[in-house]
């Protein structure tokens, strides 16, 4: 299963049972998913906690981009995709690890990686507003 990309609208809302409107703030991708396409949550500005869960292989290019809300976020791995841009500004929309400061979200402090095997040397280049990483011994095969 693949994760579609959405409008780009900067705020988006789901219909709640009350029949009432709610902004979409904080997305846990399940475990169906296996792909997130890029742009798939491009310019969702009210997003502030991304899950994104151990079976998803591959992270499109900038899937969480201009997502300037955006607070804290826990992925699989760092970049697109284990061995392939494998620096964490892909995922936002830079195009090489020295744009990372420009495409990274400013509030983005808190990240948790799983599975992570290593972090390279300019997988975070530039970033300094992080409070927090956390990373995980890997342990899921990738092909």
């Amino acid at each position: 299963m693949y994760a579609n990309p959405t409008s780009t609208n900067a705020n988006f809302y789901l219909l709640n049972e009350e029949g009432t409107y709610i902004s979409l703030k904080d997305i846990v991708i399940p475990k169906e998913i296996t792909k997130i396409n890029p742009y798939a949550f491009y310019n969702l500005s009210s997003l502030t906690s991304v899950v994104v869960e151990d079976n998803v292989e591959e992270i499109g290019f900038a899937a969480f981009g201009n997502c300037q809300s955006l607070t804290n976020i826990k992925i699989p791995f760092v970049g697109q995709k284990v061995g392939q841009n494998e620096f964490f500004g892909y995922i936002f929309g830079a195009e090489t690890y020295v744009e990372n400061t420009s495409y990274i979200p400013p509030d983005l402090k808190k990240i948790v990686i799983n599975y992570c095997l290593c972090i390279k040397e300019f997988d975070f280049y530039g970033y300094t507003h992080l409070e927090s990483v956390e990373i995980k011994k890997g342990k899921k095969e990738f092909l």
